[in-house]
């Protein structure tokens, strides 16, 4: 650690007024399974000068169709708390860089019928704002922030179509320097092996605005979204200036030699891509602090050498072994010194690392590491070092490559020094592994009758061998195969493949296909060898089985539009047959309501052959006002599910009937007797201390068809009737109802 660059650092350190808080952030999405995801948000929040009551405690999140930005859902993310952002080197640490990223979560069940459009969809969330000491946007404490996903439908073809975003790169945790190189690798993670390819874009600065008053839009607005406005000198391709200004690769390595100091903000665009085909993308926001850093000093300087050679040399070497070559000798000599160590004017001791970094080829190369990678030199000291190379190298053809590089701890990023290996290191000879005869089995079997094949496997090297069994979607258990090694020695295995398609055991009903592929791999000492292929495209012979099919005596010609009244009834048989006097059911489905709460009965059957069953039906009209309901589907269904293999064959017979209201005609009333009264029109003329007596009759209509209920009642009383003089009972009955009137 240079110890006079940090504490110029401190001293140089410009006084900014960060009032606001979003320093960027970006969506990810992850699928769990079963169209289940994990939607999150990432804010990187100033945390020495972001105004404290700008932590949300939880945010609205809106997903949109992209082909006409129809808001789909809404969706609220909690905030599931923050960790601070590590320096690369922590002694690099300075007080006013201070990041901490917040996360906020919500797990959504997302319907693939409802998000089955072909271009997509986009989520996006909008808050301001940005912190108003940024150098190259205009009026950035107005300025605020969209976080922006777009992610593919849920279903391709007809076939589910599952998918996470990636997982960004790390975020900025160091400041830049004035004139010095700058570089972070700002490259995702994709966990379906997606390729993901990275550019600069211009920030979206979206709607929200602290001026008035809208500072996190609920919900947010739907796109097109503005974009921030660049200050005079500045673009999308200088939104840091520098020779060269900030890039970034298609691979995502972001550099840069910042040629002035200040607070700048910038955006990287993640596509990702399927199969040559975008499906999707994510945008991060962030900014870079530079600032005017005293010299750095000089990197370190690695050279190697070839074990046995003599020189040291600092240039990229080309390394060769070949099989004669021990494995003591497979080695590289390395050698770091660092001219610092003797400047008075820097520490007099320099620490400096070591490490690996594979160029053509994966995997770890932890492996490949020095038993001691750091050192701390003093004066004009050394570090020396090798690197030795097992007989396995991590490429089968061709030579790999590897970059060994020197690190120092300079300020705020390392000074590196790095050396080139392209070694040629070919793997021990093997012979690959063979069948004796390679099957190409294309064959089908009755239900009932075992299929079995041998198959033997050989390895000239006398390596011993193994077999792995691939089965295309499905396990093979559970279809009856099974497979055995009879013979294992070295250079010879022997195996039996045997399928026994036993309907009574294994279920055939959904698949009668399949597809099975024997791979035979050597265990040679570098593990490279290609594996030989047997193939068997299998399928069964299902027992011929008839579905069953239904009648009736129902005598009416039209079953889709039977007309029934209130009050009448519907009676018919329904018959299931099958053809080869399997086991049969037969039930009445009601589709939207349940028959027995309006009175219907058909009772399940089941039996050998053919069954019969008996619709009855007395039509009441309660249920009817209730429900509203007037037309009934009738779904009589037959299933064939018991015979041998299980699969499951039926018929249906669908009648619709239709309840017609019955005509209605109001009731009669009529005087029956006049106790030798004359009555002349609707008045009758007596004299005081004469006894009234009239007999009513109230009569209806449909008493001949459906009798109603009636009632007959006394409504009004005027004159001396009003006094309860007069006597008259209500009278209540069906059909026909009658009472006396009765005053003196």
């Amino acid at each position: 650690m240079r110890g006079r660059i940090f504490g110029a650092i401190l001293i140089m350190m410009p006084i900014f007024s960060w009032s606001t808080h979003i320093v960027g952030g970006e969506f990810e999405m992850v699928h769990k399974g079963n169209f289940v995801y994990d939607i999150r948000m990432i804010m990187y929040f100033d945390h020495v000068n972001g105004t404290p009551g700008a932590e949300d405690q939880q945010i609205m999140v809106a997903i949109y169709r992209k082909s006409d930005n129809f808001l789909m859902q809404t969706l609220t993310l909690m905030n599931s708390g923050s960790t601070f952002v590590p320096y690369s080197d922590p002694d690099c640490a300075i007080g006013e860089l201070v990041t901490r990223r917040i996360l906020y979560t919500a797990t959504v069940a997302l319907s693939p019928s409802t998000y089955d459009h072909p271009e997509g969809y986009y989520m996006a969330y909008e808050r301001c704002c940005r912190n108003n000491s940024i150098n190259n946007i205009v009026e950035p404490e107005e300025t605020g922030q969209t976080f922006y996903l777009e992610f593919p439908p849920l279903v391709k073809n007809g076939e589910p179509f599952h998918n996470s975003s990636p997982r960004l790169f790390p975020p900025l945790s160091d400041f830049g320097c004035v004139n010095q190189f700058y570089f972070v690798d700002f490259a995702g993670v994709d966990d379906d092996g997606d390729s993901l390819v990275y550019s600069l874009a211009t920030p979206i600065r979206g709607t929200s605005s602290s001026t008035q008053g809208n500072v996190a839009p609920n919900p947010p607005r739907p796109a097109p979204y503005p974009l921030v406005t660049w200050e005079q000198g500045y673009s999308v391709n200088n939104m840091v200036k520098g020779n060269p200004p900030l890039s970034i690769s298609d691979d995502g390595l972001l550099t840069v030699v910042p040629s002035e100091a200040g607070l700048f903000v910038f955006s990287v665009k993640c596509e990702e891509y399927r199969d040559g085909v975008k499906i999707g993308e994510v945008v991060r926001d962030f900014q870079m602090l530079v600032l005017n850093c005293p010299p750095p000093g000089n990197p370190p300087v690695i050279e190697a050498r070839q074990k046995g050679d003599e020189a040291y040399n600092t240039k990229n070497l080309t390394i060769n072994f070949d099989d004669e070559t021990a494995d003591e000798e497979r080695c590289v000599q390395f050698r770091v010194s660092d001219i610092d160590s003797q400047d008075p004017e820097f520490d007099f001791k320099q620490r400096v690392s070591v490490v690996l970094r594979p160029v053509n080829f994966g995997g770890g190369v932890s492996n490949m590491l020095p038993s001691q990678s750091t050192f701390i030199l003093e004066n004009d000291e050394t570090g020396n070092f090798e690197i030795c190379f097992d007989r396995c190298p991590p490429l089968k053809d061709g030579p790999f490559i590897l970059d060994v590089i020197a690190r120092d701890r300079t300020c705020p990023l390392p000074l590196m020094d790095t050396i080139r290996l392209t070694v040629n290191n070919p793997p021990p000879p093997n012979e690959d592994p063979y069948w004796d005869q390679p099957l190409s089995i294309q064959e089908s079997t009755f239900e009932g009758v075992p299929l079995s094949w041998s198959l033997t496997g050989r390895d000239d090297d006398g390596d011993e061998l193994y077999i792995e069994w691939i089965s295309e979607g499905f396990n093979m258990e559970d279809f009856g195969f099974s497979f055995e090694i009879t013979t294992n020695i070295a250079g010879e295995i022997q195996a039996q493949l045997t399928w026994d398609p036993d309907c009574g055991v294994y279920d055939f009903g959904n698949q009668d296909q399949f597809l099975i592929t024997a791979l035979l791999f050597d265990m040679d000492q570098c593990n490279f060898g290609v594996p030989d292929t047997s193939r068997f495209d299998l399928s069964i012979l299902l027992p011929e089985n008839n579905a069953p099919f239904i009648t009736t005596d129902f005598n009416e010609p039209d079953f889709g539009n039977i007309n029934r009244k209130i009050f009448e009834n519907l009676e018919f048989n329904v018959t299931a047959t099958d053809p080869d006097g399997d086991h049969v059911s037969l039930e009445l489905v009601g589709i939207g309501y349940d028959p027995a709460e309006f009175g219907i009965s058909f009772p399940k059957v089941e039996g050998m052959g053919a069954v019969t069953g008996s619709f009855s039906w007395n039509i009441t009209c309660v249920p009817f006002s209730e429900e509203g309901r007037w037309q009934f589907p009738l779904w009589f269904v037959a299933k064939d599910e018991l015979n041998k293999c299980r699969i499951i064959l039926g018929d249906t017979l669908v009648m619709l009937v239709n309840i017609e209201v019955p005509e209605n005609l109001p009731p009669e009333i009529t005087i029956s007797s006049l106790n030798d009264l004359e009555l002349m029109g609707n008045k009758i003329e007596v004299t005081v201390g004469d006894m009234i007596e009239l007999g009513f009759l109230g009569t209806d209509p449909d008493i001949n068809v459906v009798p109603d209920s009636l009632s007959l009642i006394l409504t009004s009383r005027n004159g001396g009737a009003a006094r309860n003089e007069a006597l008259f009972n209500n009278a209540f009955g069906r059909g026909v109802v009658s009472s006396n009137f009765i005053w003196q």
